[in-house]
């Protein structure tokens, strides 16, 4: 939370002690952080930006019961804040606590009557929570409350795309559209969701034509952005590439040595798009299975175990770096990493429960991993290329390093084709401890690929598809409301509509299609 205007005496103090914690956050100095907040809370008990502080390192640090404890006692003393109520319920969304989260922008929206912030922020969560009608009627009071808020009227849109209202989805799409918006991302996530409604009602050539000049919007207004994150995706990707060049199957055996048995975590990845989500939601219903989805947990930890930071340096995709890692980083590495992602376990999950990391975002990070955590299996999921590089194109993503590529349909085939050889060349060298599942298949014999992956992950066989669209947890995957629905086979093969338009960019794919076998 920001600080107020003005400060004098004992605020400056307090000011100080947040500036001084944040120093030592930033420099990997995660427990003294929290620490020396703690002592500040204790001096200074009632100040909303300490404790808003302290709740916030111990999310960072991970712990999330602390964290939660801080929230409680911020909203005990300052649940009259509309401010203070939606910081609360931001945490808590962060934290995958989406009942508290939803209860604060619910205070959040009967204290501030003026507004719109509690009642669209209720609606999100209600969206993706499959309680449609309560999210429309959310929307319903934001918008009577501010009848032109952008925010409010894209969220009607979409909800009327969730409950299959396409015409009236396209209706008010275009009358947003049209009215002159002045937010750049509501401006483009209405475009792509104009196209996708054109496309599920068979109008191709419009739906393409309304995608490529949201793409060319957003080229535009992104400008800066978009090269700046260019320019780290192709260094990252390059540092990568060398990496996997120089690994050779004997450095991956001399690493795999010191595997223990029964590590209690797997990874669930493949390019995004790919069908991860939906696997995901089949296997996370087994009881003994906390599917995570969409978390740094791993990345972060591995950075933490070796430079005391949350991000990486270059020399991480070094092969003489990482054979140079000692056990005590790379236990280090995993003791936090499961303390980490177990922080995001749904409520009811077991300790003894096997981890699945769902995260496409992984897959070019897998021979790192591999080095810090060599008991790791790995779920491949797999989709026919053109497919998955039509399916990311279409995507409503905004600009990051992960998904500048899809703003160009050759960007994207290039990068699918980049990751996925990364795969190629791993699963060369690893002739154990990683499954490839066919997205085709999946929809195809949900049952038949489910035991398969049931059994690879040495896991007893329970009935995990059934009744696979009651929505029992919060999806946060980027594609939550499409697994939301019964199994269906009609994205395969959706890449056709559009192979005109594709063909002349096809011979990027070609040898990621030979080599997957498509």
């Amino acid at each position: 939370m920001k600080p107020p205007n003005g400060m004098h005496g004992e605020s400056l103090q307090i000011e100080s002690q947040r500036q001084q914690a944040a120093r030592l956050a930033d420099c990997g100095e995660f427990a003294k952080s929290v620490e020396l907040l703690r002592r500040a809370n204790a001096k200074w008990r009632n100040d909303a930006s300490l404790m808003s502080d302290l709740a916030s390192a111990y999310v960072r640090l991970p712990d999330f019961k602390k964290a939660e404890r801080c929230l409680s006692r911020l909203l005990d003393v300052h649940a009259g804040n509309a401010e203070v109520l939606k910081f609360v319920a931001e945490l808590r969304y962060a934290m995958r606590h989406v009942h508290g989260a939803l209860d604060a922008y619910e205070l959040c929206a009967s204290v501030e009557e003026t507004t719109t912030a509690g009642w669209l922020g209720a609606a999100a969560i209600q969206e993706r929570m499959g309680q449609l009608e309560a999210a429309a009627e959310s929307v319903r009071k934001a918008l009577k409350r501010d009848a032109g808020s952008e925010r409010g009227r894209y969220l009607q849109s979409f909800l009327f795309v969730r409950m299959g209202r396409w015409g009236e989805a396209e209706q008010c799409l275009c009358d947003l559209l049209g009215s002159g918006l002045h937010d750049r991302e509501i401006h483009w996530r209405a475009g792509h969701q104009l196209a996708a409604v054109l496309d599920r009602q068979g109008e191709h050539a419009s739906a393409l034509q309304v995608l490529l000049a949201t793409k060319q919007g957003m080229e535009h207004d992104y400008a800066a952005e978009i090269k700046a994150a260019r320019a780290t995706f192709l260094f990252k990707s390059g540092k990568i590439r060398q990496l996997m060049e120089e690994l050779t199957p004997r450095m991956l055996e001399g690493w795999m040595d010191g595997a223990e048995a029964g590590f209690p975590a797997a990874v669930l990845a493949g390019h995004p798009r790919s069908g991860t989500t939906l696997l995901g939601s089949i296997v996370g219903r087994h009881s003994q299975v906390s599917c995570i989805e969409e978390t740094a947990c791993m990345e972060n930890q591995i950075f933490r175990s070796v430079f005391q930071k949350d991000s990486a340096e270059p020399k991480l995709f070094e092969s003489g770096y990482l054979a140079a890692v000692t056990a005590g980083a790379r236990q280090q590495a995993q003791r936090g990493y499961l303390n980490a992602i177990r922080q995001f376990s749904h409520e009811g999950a077991k300790s003894s429960d096997l981890i699945i990391d769902k995260n496409p975002m992984l897959t070019q990070f897998l021979a790192v991993a591999l080095r810090f955590m060599p008991g790791l299996k790995m779920l491949m999921m797999l989709r026919d290329p053109r497919d998955v590089c039509w399916s990311c194109f279409q995507h409503p993503a905004g600009v990051a390093v992960s998904n500048v590529s899809w703003l160009s349909i050759e960007d994207t085939m290039t990068s699918y084709r980049d990751i996925m050889e990364i795969w190629l060349r791993l699963r060369e060298m690893l002739p154990t401890g990683w499954l490839e599942v066919r997205y085709e298949e999946l929809v195809k014999d949900t049952e038949e690929v489910s035991r398969e992956v049931v059994d690879f992950l040495e896991l007893p066989w329970q009935a995990c598809t059934q009744d696979l669209q009651t929505q029992e947890t919060t999806i946060h995957s980027p594609t939550y409301a499409e697994v939301a629905k019964p199994v269906y086979r009609s994205a395969v093969g959706r890449w056709k509509a559009y192979e005109e338009f594709l063909s002349p960019h096809m011979k990027v794919l070609e040898s990621s299609i030979q080599s997957l076998g498509y």
